[in-house]
């Protein structure tokens, strides 16, 4: 991750045959910031809860 004049922050994440490249410009809101697909929460017990939820069908219909 590095700095930009232009843009707030860049990153490049190379996994395998997968490349992801992100580019952000916006105020950073310094939280910490967790994701377990498809869910993104700031803790890993928070995406955890988020699971639990979704299987006993707390979420959606």
């Amino acid at each position: 991750m590095r700095n930009l004049k232009k843009l707030h922050k860049a990153e490049y994440h190379p996994v395998g045959d997968l490349e992801t490249l992100l580019f952000g410009h916006a105020k950073p809101f310094e939280e910490k910031v967790v994701f377990g697909n498809p869910f993104v929460m700031n803790s890993e017990a928070e995406i955890q809860q988020a699971y639990d939820d979704f299987h006993s069908g707390k979420m959606g219909s």
